[in-house]
């Protein structure tokens, strides 16, 4: 991965036309593009046309809320959630797969997509009545979603594994 940073204090000198285009270039031959424009003006979302009503938050409330470096509380389970483990896949997208205590008090496995407002679609991974312990999550470079557990079943411990292939709506 390669980091490029179009920067100057001066105003009005090109910064945001240079980044636009240079952008516009890089994914014209294939290359994967993430445009951070930190100008107040958002003059950037402007130049690519980007409609003002789907931008849910702008990178002031990005370093904002982070900035005070408080902890988010993601899961509201009245047992226990542990082992959480994240992965960023292709899009650029988060991904938490943890180990919960199930409404059975057996151990199971879960997943979900990490968003700005928290998590999204939670998913019971392992699916049995067995306790599975500490997960393991990775985003493969063809957009899968993986994750390995160990359980516990029948006096044997065993290592599973399931793939996910992320809706396209999945945001």
């Amino acid at each position: 991965m390669r980091t490029i940073a179009v920067v100057n204090q001066k105003g009005g000198c090109g910064k945001t036309t240079v980044s636009i285009n240079l952008a516009s270039a890089l994914a014209g031959v294939g290359k994967r593009i993430l445009l951070v424009d930190m100008d107040s003006q958002s003059h950037c979302a402007v130049g690519l046309a980007v409609p003002d009503e789907p931008i849910e938050q702008s990178i002031y409330d990005v370093l904002i809320s982070r900035s005070k470096n408080e902890p988010v509380k993601l899961t509201e389970n009245p047992r226990n959630d542990l082992w959480p483990r994240l992965a960023a896949d292709g899009k650029g997208r988060l991904w938490l797969a943890w180990q919960a205590v199930g409404e059975d008090l057996h151990y199971e496995v879960k997943l979900a997509r990490l968003r700005a407002e928290g998590l999204r679609g939670v998913e019971n991974v392992s699916e049995h009545g067995a306790d599975d312990w500490e997960p393991a999550v990775i985003a493969t470079p063809d957009g899968r979603i993986v994750v390995a557990w160990d359980t516990y079943r029948n006096g044997s411990f065993d290592v599973y594994l399931r793939e996910y292939t992320p809706q396209a709506d999945a945001g």
